[in-house]
């Protein structure tokens, strides 16, 4: 990373996701799985759109030092993902999320992330670089104490620098319930946040289970979010400031897998803040509606880019 450069570091979960291909018989009797295996996770994701975007971009996360997190690694240096502020552990294993589409390309998911990396994933403050000027994180580590203390120690080391500071609220239940000091941190962290991705499904979620005066993204503002960028799939996605507000349709593309489409509309979104160059956390209120759109329509691109392939990554070429 050169002085030049605007970097943006985010930490998050890497992991495999597994596509189930087929159920074949090579011989009578003798019947196998056939999968697909991809790197996933969406910190991961979203890195490597950004990295394909131009962007300088570091990601914070561990590796174990098998061949699958050995492999992974190597994986994501392919991409240009700048990865020396991450760590990797000797005992324990890789991640595994199975990936089940249906006809339409929507995914469900199968998680199996107890006993794994996301349990060690730690971060020296010093080493982050002094010309940062993003740092992107989501809800997922919230579950996992390490990661979310690395999260919370970063934050808290930024919280008097001009950095803009990124969240995904990425819900998912099932890993939500395996720590029950998730919720309260998922929210806790609303307060060091000055741009919040969150959908239609989550806004819903939350407002179901946690805080039910939290109706509308406009809501979050109270936490001090300068902006919301509010995702509802097919249906577009709304940029929203405490003084303007601009609609991005949906982009349209024959969709082939929804994996990473709104990690990668995230990093379009990071990538346009990163060229307006907007000077400090609170000049984000007063984006005009215009560059608003323009930062939607980045986005866009960079959905479209993910949603017309397998997998939640942008080609390499």
């Amino acid at each position: 990373m050169t002085k030049e450069a605007t970097p943006i570091v985010m930490i998050g979960e890497t992991l495999i996701d597994l596509y189930l291909d087929s159920l074949q018989e090579s011989s009578p009797g003798q019947k196998s799985f056939v999968f697909t295996g991809a790197v996933g996770g969406g910190p991961a994701n979203c890195a490597a759109s950004l990295a394909y975007l131009g962007k300088p971009v570091s990601l914070i996360t561990s590796f174990s030092s098998d061949p699958l997190g050995v492999q992974m690694r190597e994986l994501l240096l392919e991409r240009g993902i700048d990865l020396s502020l991450s760590c990797q552990d000797d005992e324990l294993k890789m991640p595994v999320v199975l990936v089940l589409l249906d006809e339409k390309g929507e995914r469900s998911f199968k998680l199996y992330l107890a006993d794994t990396v996301f349990e060690s994933i730690t971060v020296d403050p010093a080493s982050l670089p002094p010309e940062l000027e993003f740092f992107h994180f989501s809800s997922v580590l919230m579950v996992f104490d390490a990661a979310y203390q690395a999260t919370e120690t970063i934050l808290h080391h930024i919280a008097d620098k001009n950095v803009i500071r990124s969240y995904d609220v990425n819900i998912r239940p099932d890993i939500l319930k395996t720590n029950p000091k998730a919720l309260q941190r998922l929210m806790a962290v609303l307060d060091h946040v000055d741009v919040l991705k969150i959908s239609d499904e989550d806004l819903e979620w939350i407002q179901r289970n946690i805080d039910g005066s939290l109706a509308k993204p406009e809501d979050y503002f109270r936490y001090g979010v300068q902006l919301v960028v509010y995702t509802q799939g097919e249906k577009g996605a709304t940029l929203i400031t405490p003084q303007a507000r601009a609609y991005a349709p949906a982009p349209k593309v024959e969709v082939v897998d929804t994996t990473g489409g709104g990690d990668a509309f995230m990093a379009g979104i990071l990538a346009g803040l990163s060229d307006q160059k907007w000077p400090s956390r609170a000049s984000l209120q007063s984006i005009p509606e215009y560059h608003l759109r323009e930062l939607g329509t980045r986005g866009a691109e960079s959905a479209k880019r993910v949603l017309s392939q397998p997998g939640g990554m942008p080609p390499l070429i």
